[in-house]
């Protein structure tokens, strides 16, 4: 029996309309879901029982040029999107080439945490003022160096795929530094909010950290 909700969905990210996915990347078993909305643990659970468990990709796909692609932060090999192709073909009927795209978005395999266990700078309370006493006469000096001017933040395209590098190149650290894992989520919880002045900070502060 044809795989309705799928065929139904693709055809949609295809008219342009956004999708997420969830997909169990297990070689010769491959499981994928694909919903309006983020797909939550019962979906995947049920993929998982299906597939005899397997790494768990979850994000957004997007079609362009005639490919599906499917954005995810974790790595995946060109077999697998040869075999997506397949099973997306045996259950629909419908002949799409497939294909993974980096993303900035850390969701693989694990619930992203609440965005207050790492405020931004923005969320900071602001300091209390109070009314400055007159300076005393000092004599004169050599005028102060003005500061340099904060850098005017990238466009959130850039900054998403500077992210996706930097979480790329450093998950084993992610995993062995949870202050590390700790920035990154806050990194994302700021692109996700189009906070980008904020996003630039903080992925200024993940690039000293991690050296």
């Amino acid at each position: 029996m044809a795989n309705e909700e799928l065929a139904t969905a693709i055809r949609q990210v295809k008219s342009g309309k956004e999708f997420h996915f969830a997909m169990i990347a297990k070689s010769g078993n491959i499981q994928l879901t694909m919903e309006k909305r983020k797909i939550g643990g019962e979906a995947i659970a049920l993929m998982k029982k299906a597939s005899g468990g397997g790494p768990l990709l979850r994000d957004t796909c997007v079609m362009e040029d005639g490919t599906l692609f499917f954005m995810t932060s974790a790595s995946a090999s060109d077999a697998i999107a040869s075999q997506l192709k397949k099973m997306i073909k045996e259950e629909t009927g419908l002949t799409v080439n497939c294909g993974f795209r980096a993303s900035a978005a850390a969701d693989d395999d694990e619930e992203v945490e609440s965005q207050d266990e790492a405020p931004s700078p923005a969320q900071a309370a602001p300091a209390k003022t109070s009314t400055p006493a007159p300076a005393k006469a000092t004599p004169a000096g050599p005028a102060p160096t003005p500061a340099a001017p904060e850098p005017a933040p990238l466009s959130k395209r850039t900054l998403m795929v500077e992210f996706a590098d930097l979480v790329k190149a450093n998950a084993a650290k992610m995993k062995d530094q949870p202050e590390v894992a700790k920035l990154v989520r806050a990194i994302k919880a700021a692109l996700d909010a189009d906070k980008l002045a904020d996003a630039t900070t903080l992925i200024a502060a993940l690039k000293r950290m991690v050296g």
